[in-house]
């Protein structure tokens, strides 16, 4: 089986939805495993749909850059900064508590991080390209947390699919 890495941005619009819906479902539908990093935006669509799919742990990971606990916490204190919507960051921690009490050993918390910060987001990146088998950037704006992971699994030289758009609210 190969695990599919999905990143992207937290940003989303209907075609990103779409792209995502059918490329993400596609690989699911072929077999492959799903690996992402449980932020809102791409991360939350690609569980939504493993999720949906009834994937479990031995086709299902998601890796957090902290506790979960602490995840959601620092979802909604995201959404008060205004670094993503209010109704993104609830659905999202919904579906990793939903998750994490429906799946067992798909929600990976164990980190030795404390807090939500560009050291532990690079290192939840450098997790699911470790795990990943070939990877899927829908990345807007050129964003530079998608594009790190994309060039950590260029790095590992595995096959990585990127669809790039454009969207002014960012």
């Amino acid at each position: 089986m190969n695990w599919l890495a999905v990143v992207g941005t937290r940003e989303m619009n209907d075609a990103i939805c779409r792209d995502i819906e059918r490329f993400v479902g596609q690989k699911i539908a072929e077999g492959s495993g799903i690996v992402s990093g449980g932020a809102t935006g791409v991360d939350h669509e690609a569980a939504r749909l493993a999720y949906e799919n009834g994937l479990d742990a031995s086709r299902f990971s998601i890796f957090l850059p902290v506790k979960l606990e602490l995840y959601c916490q620092a979802l909604y204190d995201r959404a008060a900064a205004g670094k993503c919507r209010y109704d993104d960051a609830v659905d999202t921690a919904n579906l990793l508590q939903k998750i994490c009490q429906s799946r067992p050993g798909v929600v990976h918390d164990v980190t030795e991080f404390t807090e939500v910060n560009a050291e532990s987001f690079h290192a939840r990146n450098c997790q699911i390209v470790d795990l990943a088998d070939e990877l899927v950037a829908f990345r807007v704006n050129n964003s530079r947390g998608t594009t790190f992971t994309i060039d950590r699994a260029r790095d590992k030289n595995i096959l990585v699919k990127i669809f790039d758009y454009s969207i002014n609210s960012l």
